[in-house]
């Protein structure tokens, strides 16, 4: 009686399953994966965004230094996690390598930026002391942060995009 009833469900489910009413198991390993790929990718996200946003317009150099390195640090343990994963659907295995790859470019940025305050902080604590040669150091200080705040933006710029791509690829289910 109990192999009638386990060959009347494996039956059913064939069935449904060939119907296409039970979820292919493509569709169950997508959606496994994109459920892992958020829950490496959404706590590091949030650490930046708030680490990003104690930032202001009072903020000193030195601050701002110390934030990017904070960055860098929170991207660089983003990708590492991403990189963990063993993603099965091919998509999200590509989305993932590009993903990677914008956060390495952004950690060089980031520490770029951290370099460039830092040279900032230096130059504004000698420039009331130095004349000429303090404010040519100012100077080029100030150009290496417009530098590394353009480097910062062009890492940056393929962020949104590959989310976008990540999260219409897992809301598609």
């Amino acid at each position: 009686m109990k192999r009638l009833a386990a060959r009347a469900f494996l039956a059913t489910a064939v069935l449904v399953s060939g119907l296409g009413l039970l979820p292919s198991c493509s569709v169950v390993k997508k959606s496994m994966d994109c459920r892992a790929l958020s829950k490496a990718v959404n706590p590091h996200m949030r650490a930046l965004r708030a680490t990003s946003r104690s930032l202001g317009p009072t903020s000193t150099p030195a601050q701002v230094g110390a934030a990017y390195a904070q960055m860098a640090n929170d991207v660089t343990a983003s990708a590492a996690a991403v990189a963990a994963l063993d993603l099965g659907t091919p998509e999200l295995a590509d989305l993932s390598q590009r993903y990677q790859a914008m956060c390495a470019s952004s950690a060089t940025a980031f520490r770029g930026m951290t370099k460039a305050t830092e040279a900032l902080t230096k130059a504004q604590q000698v420039a009331g002391q130095h004349g000429e040669d303090a404010k040519a150091a100012l100077e080029q200080a100030s150009a290496l942060v417009r530098a590394a705040t353009a480097e910062v933006q062009r890492a940056s710029e393929p962020e949104t995009s590959i989310l976008q791509q990540i999260n219409a690829l897992c809301g598609s289910d």
